[in-house]
């Protein structure tokens, strides 16, 4: 017992390093840049924005991320990443105090949770996916105590967080059915839990409305918002081929041994697991069938969730008797997965697809990036100049470390550079005519004067 303490504490270590470099050494992705635009506004000029737009509905990373980042937000550009890391740790403790019945477990989980890919990212980043995962765990563990009230409110405020967790539901409205069948949950105590789970999203909206200051504004802000998630969510089917392409590409083996570890990770589970395992498990099949076949995009960041419920199942297996070699076959299918990718990510083509894999890095290194390098040292070139980027292409994480609008149009007269950014833009031909020159590059940009400044 003694020595799976100490090993148990020693990669816990090694996952708590790995977070801390990532915090203070790696660059800011696209997304983290755009969310980080709100905390960062919110700061400024109290208001829950971008430089875009109020309540910008192209923000799908809820409040319960963005305003405790606000908080956090004037001490340096990287303190925001602590609410993200803190989300982290409560997801561990909930594993360890209330998931799992054994420190193995807990170890086998910690393990899997350093080789899935980026998970050191979205455990730093400000990105709604784990953060939104934390909420519904939570959930799940006062559910199975049935403490009706207190789930709502935490799986409301992982819907909030991020949209996609409302397949957190699925799981739960089975698992009420069945139950008010068998008479172990009443239909007070579910009509309760519904009710609750409506109260952070009404409080929201409060918020929301509050903030546009009129009806048609508000009716206007979430058509805008409605009209965005149905771009991201509404079905490809012709995208099936592409996307277990992709996936396979990211985890650096076969997509059919990828299919192969889910299913083994729900199995076990599903089987050997307590409840909260099971509604995790549930939650990861349904979430992961539309994925895989129903899902808008071949985008890793919204199949994380999925490989994270899986490596909070795989655990379970320890209480069966094959459950060893299930488990030493995981770790070392995703170990082996690893020498495929080093090579894969420094592909300028796949990057251009997948910029999250950009200086991706598993080991800590305590020393920046050179994507973070540039960001950081473009900023004292560009801190007094107006600029505008090309069209979504407007590098709103500089826009963010500058704390200054970046404008999309790079005909607006009101700027006098364009920038260009590590994802080379289809629009980037037409936007020639206005440069004059070269004024400054580095690795991943290129700052061009305009013609007339």
């Amino acid at each position: 017992m003694r020595l799976s303490k100490v090993i148990a504490v020693t990669i816990f270590v090694y996952v708590f390093l790995m977070l801390c470099s990532n915090i203070l050494f790696s660059h800011l992705v696209f997304d983290e840049g755009y969310n980080l635009q709100v905390p960062l506004l919110l700061h400024t000029k109290g208001m829950y924005a971008t430089f875009d737009a109020v309540f910008d509905s192209h923000i799908t990373t809820g409040w319960p991320v963005l305003l405790p980042a606000a908080l956090l937000v004037h001490f340096s550009w990287w303190a925001p990443r602590l609410v993200i890391l803190i989300y982290t740790l409560v997801l561990f403790w909930l594993l360890v105090r209330y998931v799992y019945t054994s420190l193995t477990q807990f170890m086998v989980f910690l393990i899997m949770f350093s080789l899935i890919p980026l998970s050191n990212l979205f455990s730093t980043h400000i990105l709604g996916e784990l953060p939104a995962f934390v909420w519904m765990t939570a959930g799940y563990i006062l559910l199975e105590k049935k403490r009706f009230q207190q789930a709502g409110i935490c799986i409301g405020l992982a819907v909030i967080t991020k949209n996609s967790a409302v397949f957190a539901l699925v799981p739960l409205v089975l698992s009420m059915i069945i139950s008010d069948t068998s008479k172990h949950v009443s239909l007070r105590s579910s009509i309760r839990f519904f009710i609750f789970l409506l109260i952070p999203i009404v409080l929201g909206e409060i918020v929301r409305f509050s903030s546009l200051g009129s009806v048609q504004a508000y009716i206007q802000n979430v058509s805008n918002y409605t009209t965005f998630v149905h771009s991201q969510t509404h079905v490809h089917v012709d995208l099936i081929v592409s996307r277990f392409k992709i996936l396979g590409e990211i985890v650096g083996f076969s997509p059919l041994l990828l299919i192969l570890f889910l299913v083994f990770a729900f199995i076990g589970a599903l089987r050997f697991g307590t409840l909260v395992g099971f509604y995790i498990a549930l939650y990861g099949v349904f979430y992961g069938l539309y994925y895989l076949f129903l899902g808008p995009n071949t985008f890793y960041r919204t199949f994380f969730p999925i490989l994270l419920s899986a490596a909070v199942c795989l655990p379970y297996w320890s209480k069966s008797r094959f459950g060893f070699f299930v488990i030493v076959f995981s770790i070392f299918l995703w170990s082996c997965g690893l020498i495929g990718q080093r090579k894969l990510y420094s592909n300028p083509s796949f990057l251009i697809e997948n910029s999250l894999f950009i200086e991706y890095r598993r080991v800590p290194t305590f020393s920046k990036d050179t994507l973070l390098k540039d960001q950081l040292n473009i900023v004292h070139v560009l801190k007094d100049k107006t600029i505008s980027g090309i069209g979504w292409h407007n590098a709103p994480e500089l826009s963010y470390l500058l704390n200054k609008r970046i404008y999309r149009d790079y005909s607006n007269k009101s700027s006098c550079y364009i920038i260009t950014g590590y994802i080379e833009p289809a629009e980037q031909e037409g936007v020639l005519r206005f440069m004059s020159m070269l004024y400054y590059k580095n690795t991943y940009y290129r700052v061009y004067k305009k013609n007339g400044c």
